[in-house]
């Protein structure tokens, strides 16, 4: 009697129902994409690891979704044995697959902005700090007592994605500015140099390796989209990716001859499947023919190009930050010989994107204006 006494005095049935409407919203909202910003692939597991914020949410890459642990991770998240790193608000920390349990905790001194994550599958760690243009090794081979060094302070402005390149001892890394660069970082002597120093994308997220594939892959916000290079950096090509927008931190799926790209939109998570190498490109041109009769180009400029088979096709001419500028040629089931005009009159001076898209495949290719 006492029990229904207490009950009665202190929370009444519609507070009681309150209180449990508001752990179900808390309980259904910590399974909701809120700040997706990092994603880590779970070989061992098969699942996606997203970093969201105040929680970690596990993706099947189904669309099915439950929470890690009580566990929170606001950027880059990385995978060595069972132990998964993850930057929280500047702090890193290290959590147990199987029990989500934390096993290791490290705050870094006079950090800025830590963003981006790199591993070399064994014992070691890097992380980019985006404001103060640092990259920073952290060696976990003693978890209980991890240390952490600067490797530079000259890795330029806003360093964001980072990736380990044992094959050629070095770490690559992107940026996010307006004309973003991929760079490197000699580990042998610590030296950062240019890999591409502008990309003609804007704002460069993340970026990621297919071994199987042996290309590159990064993310960008201008143009939203994914681009990915050979590995010598010398082609690339955009996938098309249906309803990305702001593409974070990527990781990617390669295994057993599947490649998929995970790719965080803060809201969302996308997973984009990926052909064979520069499938893209090779489908394209085994369709169409073209050629660009000047390069810087003039008001005589011409696009020359003979499609193969009846296409759906169109040419357009963008800006570097991914702003449609102006579309040149669109056609339905169109074959045969084709000319376009790409006259630079009403152009300002400087770089764009020429995109043709074949049947829903686009290739890109950079064109000036003196």
């Amino acid at each position: 009697m006492e029990m229904f006494h207490i009950f009665d005095k202190n929370i009444t049935m519609k507070n009681l129902f309150t209180i449990l409407c508001i752990f179900s919203f808390m309980l259904s909202n910590a399974q909701n994409y809120q700040s997706a910003e990092s994603v880590a692939y779970d070989e061992a597991n098969d699942r996606w690891l997203v970093a969201n914020g105040s929680n970690i949410i596990i993706d099947d890459g189904n669309g099915n979704l439950s929470v890690f642990g009580t566990m929170s991770a606001t950027h880059g998240m990385e995978i060595i044995g069972n132990i998964l790193y993850a930057l929280d608000s500047n702090v890193l920390r290290g959590y147990d697959l199987d029990t989500a349990a934390q096993v290791m905790s490290l705050s870094i001194s006079g950090v800025g902005f830590l963003n981006g994550m790199a591993n070399n599958g064994v014992d070691q760690l890097y992380v980019t700090d985006f404001s103060l243009g640092d990259i920073h090794q952290i060696d976990v081979s003693d978890i209980d007592n991890p240390t952490s060094t600067i490797l530079t302070s000259n890795a330029g402005t806003s360093p964001n994605g980072i990736l380990f390149d044992g094959d050629n001892n070095r770490l690559l890394f992107v940026t996010f500015t307006s004309n973003a660069s991929i760079r490197q970082l000699d580990l042998t002597n610590n030296s950062v140099s240019d890999v591409i120093a502008d990309t003609g994308l804007g704002n460069i997220d993340g970026i990621i390796y297919s071994e199987s594939l042996d290309e590159f892959y990064v993310s960008s916000w201008n143009p939203a989209a994914i681009t990915r290079y050979t590995s010598d950096f010398s082609e690339s090509a955009i996938i098309d990716v249906p309803s990305i927008n702001n593409p974070a931190d990527i990781d990617i799926k390669d295994v057993g001859g599947t490649v998929t790209i995970g790719i965080p939109i803060f809201n969302n998570v996308l997973f984009a499947d990926v052909e064979d190498p520069l499938a893209i490109e090779e489908a394209v041109l085994d369709s169409i023919q073209f050629s660009l009769s000047e390069n810087p180009i003039t008001s005589s400029s011409i696009i020359s190009f003979t499609l193969q088979e009846a296409s759906q096709v169109s040419m357009s001419v963008y800006s570097i930050d991914g702003k449609l500028i102006r579309t040149l040629f669109s056609e339905n089931n169109s074959i045969g010989e084709k000319q376009v005009s790409l006259e630079s009159s009403s152009l300002a001076r400087g770089m764009y994107l020429l995109n043709i898209t074949l049947n829903g495949q686009v290739l890109s290719k950079k064109i000036l204006v003196n």
